[in-house]
């Protein structure tokens, strides 16, 4: 049986289709989330859209590691066109943001061309992701599509670094963000001990970042020490 959807442009719709693991969400290249169901006053109704993506490219989802990874389609005519050289994470549950994944560019000789996501995959296990990618049209190689892996469960060692080694913060507390040095292929998590500074984005991926983190109000007479590695 066909279900017409409740929305009549309510909701975007659009591009490709993907369910979930567990048959009970429909992803569109919208980025809109609607639930399925046997039952046809549930079945296509609203659920969610994912914060940050303007469109999809590429989706794939891991049930065992509870994640979706997605390259955004870029759109040459946007004033603002979303990236398609990085794979954005988000957990599985909550569909909330769960990271960022660069993609490496193609070198050839002394020149590097970016290179674009056209689709991601997951091992069965979910402790490797895949994306298969294409160089930048100004490379005019000939075999242009490579594949880049990326070992979720057991990354290489690599070295990583924050832009700045220290930050003082008000007493009342603030957000505030710092840049992380990483390369394409090096996957870092950044973590913290003090249980008033709350990491709160770019805590997760690969590839230059911004951490973003919060501070919360210090109401004790002195000052306080924490760290975030």
């Amino acid at each position: 049986n066909q279900t017409d959807s409740p929305y009549h442009g309510d909701y975007p719709f659009c591009g490709q289709v993907w369910f979930s693991p567990d048959g009970s969400r429909i992803y569109n290249g919208c980025a809109t989330v609607v639930r399925y169901s046997t039952d046809p006053k549930l079945d296509m109704t609203y659920m969610t859209s994912f914060t940050g993506v303007q469109s999809i490219g590429a989706f794939t989802e891991s049930a065992p590691v509870k994640r979706v990874a997605i390259v955004q389609k870029s759109n040459q005519y946007s004033t603002n066109p979303p990236s398609d050289s990085e794979i954005l994470l988000f957990d599985s549950d909550y569909l909330a943001a769960a990271g960022r994944l660069a993609l490496s560019d193609f070198v050839v000789t002394t020149k590097t061309y970016k290179a674009h996501g056209k689709w991601v995959f997951f091992n069965t296990g979910g402790t490797a992701l895949y994306a298969i990618v294409e160089a930048d049209a100004t490379s005019g190689l000939l075999n242009d599509f490579a594949i880049q892996t990326f070992a979720l469960s057991s990354p290489p060692p690599c070295s990583t670094t924050f832009a700045s080694g220290s930050a003082t913060i008000p007493f009342n507390g603030s957000y505030a963000s710092v840049g992380i040095n990483s390369a394409p292929d090096c996957i870092f998590q950044a973590s913290t001990t003090s249980d008033w500074i709350v990491l709160t984005s770019g805590a997760y991926g690969s590839g230059n970042n911004t951490l973003t983190y919060l501070v919360r109000p210090n109401s004790a007479q002195a000052s306080r020490t924490g760290t975030i590695s």
